[in-house]
């Protein structure tokens, strides 16, 4: 079920995290992974972005256990990267059957009559304006082709939910639904399926930095128990504190696959019934 066998996939941010992630569930499914991350700065994160090493170690070990791994290093700030990471992968590989735009940035807090410009413009260029490069740069190939699948990650916070804090943040996440849904009306006359999954509440770095913990356990000095207790109250379902990316990950690989053949323009959400629970405000000004 779920099947990937022959199939080549981009998968972008995939160094660490959930990008890492995917790269090892699609390989596990039997697809080849082209694998796009690497060490160019991002000043406004305030965690550790991932390595050329690390990218390679991703592959390493996706090749260790039988797959078929493509390291590139590149940024989806540049269009230029992106274009040659795709003619690399059919060079090697024949073609580009599958996309998973993943890689995205949660940089500097700050209310929005305080952010800098610089946080505002490279979350943006990140995690808007890269899925867009992203998606420009394959379809060329899948409309080729004749076939093609596409997943775009967008955020629980792009659907509905605002971010106090990170308007950048929340602003590119609706943007990439926007996205989602343009392309997928765009490109399925042409029989390529465009989904979005839209992560909860997910232990990566993205979440791991002491001002995201901070936020998440509601006052300075948040710890790893703090994050845990945040993760219970996220969601709906009993016993999911915060949740892995490979749970994120299996949910791709379904939109990927074969399976999800009559599924496109569908947004979800993988956040332990997150969306479905009243907002309250956790902080009332009286």
């Amino acid at each position: 079920m779920g099947t990937l066998d022959g199939k080549v996939a981009l998968i972008t941010g995939a160094g660490r995290g959930m990008g890492a992630s995917h790269a090892k569930v699609l390989a596990q499914k039997g697809a080849a992974v082209v694998m796009l991350d690497g060490p160019a700065p991002v000043p406004t994160a305030e965690y550790a972005m991932s390595t050329g090493e690390a990218l390679k170690a991703v592959a390493t070990e996706v090749c260790d256990k039988g797959g078929r791994a493509l390291a590139i290093e590149g940024d989806v700030r540049s269009q230029d990267d992106l274009d040659g990471a795709v003619a690399k992968a059919v060079s090697e590989f024949g073609k580009v059957d599958l996309l998973v735009a993943n890689a995205g940035i949660w940089g500097e807090l700050a209310p929005i009559w305080e952010m800098s410009e610089e946080a505002w413009l490279e979350t943006i260029d990140i995690n808007l304006s890269g899925p867009w490069r992203t998606v420009k740069a394959v379809a060329p190939r899948m409309i080729e082709n004749g076939v093609g699948s596409i997943v775009l990650i967008s955020s629980v916070v792009g659907i509905g939910e605002g971010l106090p804090g990170s308007a950048n943040y929340a602003a590119a996440k609706h943007g990439v639904i926007g996205l989602l849904r343009t392309a997928a009306m765009e490109l399925g006359p042409l029989n390529i399926r465009v989904n979005a999954v839209c992560p909860g509440f997910i232990r990566t770095g993205l979440h791991g930095w002491q001002g995201a913990v901070d936020l998440m356990a509601g006052h300075p000095g948040g710890t790893e128990e703090d994050l845990i207790q945040a993760g219970h109250h996220y969601g709906i379902l009993k016993g999911r504190g915060p949740l892995e990316p490979g749970h994120v990950s299996e949910m791709v690989a379904f939109l990927l696959s074969d399976d999800a053949w009559a599924v496109t323009g569908s947004i979800v959400p993988v956040d332990a019934g997150h969306t479905i629970l009243p907002r309250i405000n956790p902080a009332p000004a009286y």
